[in-house]
């Protein structure tokens, strides 16, 4: 895996946009996450989550929570956990006895963006990057380049 750090400038416009995405994949990562937890397959899942989200992100999006969520719960399955918390417990804790906001505890459950990458597209499908410009291809039809 090659990890990039770039310098960029993203408009109010984009960022609420790509925050939208995030809070639409997050909700995925966790149906994913918990219908693993019930011992569906792979397939079983992608089809609970494609069905309970129809129309919001497109099927890379989808098929990026799937594999994310269920990479969680192999994970604590091997680490012999029972549960995941996403947001962090202490966050949690703080939401329940109310010294945070919702809106505050939302914020912490957001997971960044996850568009699982492909040797044979030499990269990520969502991302083209090039000296001087990144450009971010949502879904057919939009896409968005910022320098």
């Amino acid at each position: 895996m090659i990890t990039l750090s770039i310098k960029h400038s993203i408009a109010v416009t984009d960022m609420e946009f790509i925050k939208e995405l995030q809070r639409q994949q997050s909700a995925m990562i966790r149906t994913a996450y918990k219908a693993a937890s019930n011992g569906l397959s792979e397939k079983d899942v992608r089809a609970h989550v494609t069905t309970r989200f129809s129309g919001q992100l497109d099927s890379w999006f989808i098929q990026s929570a799937v594999k994310k969520g269920m990479g969680d719960f192999k994970s604590d399955q091997e680490l012999k956990k029972s549960h995941r918390i996403y947001g962090g417990k202490y966050f949690f804790k703080a939401r329940a006895k109310g010294k945070i906001t919702n809106e505050e505890w939302k914020a912490r459950r957001l997971q960044p963006l996850y568009p699982i990458g492909e040797s044979h597209r030499n990269g990520n499908r969502k991302f083209e990057f090039d000296n001087e410009m990144i450009i971010f291809k949502p879904y057919k039809g939009k896409y968005r380049d910022w320098e």
